[in-house]
């Protein structure tokens, strides 16, 4: 059984690493749900899951959502130990990658 199509939001994300531009999902996204082109990552929240803390390739445990973005933050990822701790973050409704 498919599930109905999920609605996406735009969200940014200040970061350890930088700033990072994705489309937020509440819930896991799988592989049929990401565009080509595209990369899927994990964010963990606090406890009960909720604020967003960090950006990472899988996350099991405090499941906050799953972003997808245009960028590979894989390596971005690599050079900070697999994760990237959230500093700021909020959901816009201005296009995609606009900066303010």
């Amino acid at each position: 059984m498919r599930m109905e199509p999920m609605e996406l939001q735009h969200a940014v994300f200040e970061t350890d690493g930088g700033r990072i531009d994705a489309m937020w999902s509440d819930v896991r996204l799988h592989a049929g749900d990401i565009p080509d082109g595209w990369h899927c990552y994990a964010v963990r929240g606090g406890d009960g899951g909720w604020p967003p803390c960090s950006i990472e390739k899988t996350v099991w445990v405090n499941h906050a959502g799953d972003i997808i973005t245009p960028d590979d933050l894989d390596p971005l990822l690599e050079r900070n130990g697999w994760m990237l701790v959230i500093r700021d973050w909020w959901f816009t409704d201005e296009p995609f990658g606009c900066a303010e």
